[in-house]
C-alpha cells in the first residue's frame, strides 16, 4: 500500500480586519491486494472570507469542494461494478 498526502495554507488578514483564508490538499492512494487493486486520488479546496459589516456584525462566506476517482481492477475473488468511480462535492455558504 502506498499514500501521499500534500496540504496548502493561505492566510491574509487586511489592515480593515478582513480575513481570508484557503486551504487545497491532493491525496494519492494506491492498494494492490490478491483480491483487487485500487487507485484513489482526491483532490479539495476549501475558501473562507470573513470580514466586519458594523459594529455587532460579521459576516462570513465561502467554499468547498472536492473530487475524488478511484478506479479498481479486479482480483480472483472480487469484482467491482463499475470500475471506476468519480465523486464530486460543491458547497458554499454565506
Amino acid at each position: 500500500m502506498f499514500w501521499a498526502h500534500v496540504l496548502a495554507r493561505f492566510d491574509r488578514t487586511r489592515t480593515s480586519g478582513a480575513q481570508l483564508q484557503v486551504q487545497t490538499s491532493y491525496e494519492h492512494a494506491y492498494c494492490n491486494l490478491p483480491e483487487y487493486t485500487e487507485w484513489r486520488n482526491t483532490t479539495d479546496g476549501a475558501a473562507t472570507y470573513r470580514f466586519r459589516a458594523s459594529a455587532r456584525h460579521t459576516v462570513v462566506m465561502g467554499g468547498y469542494t472536492a473530487v475524488s476517482r478511484d478506479p479498481t481492477s479486479q482480483g480472483m475473488t472480487t469484482v467491482f461494478n463499475p470500475s471506476s468511480r468519480a465523486t464530486t462535492i460543491v458547497d458554499a455558504f454565506a
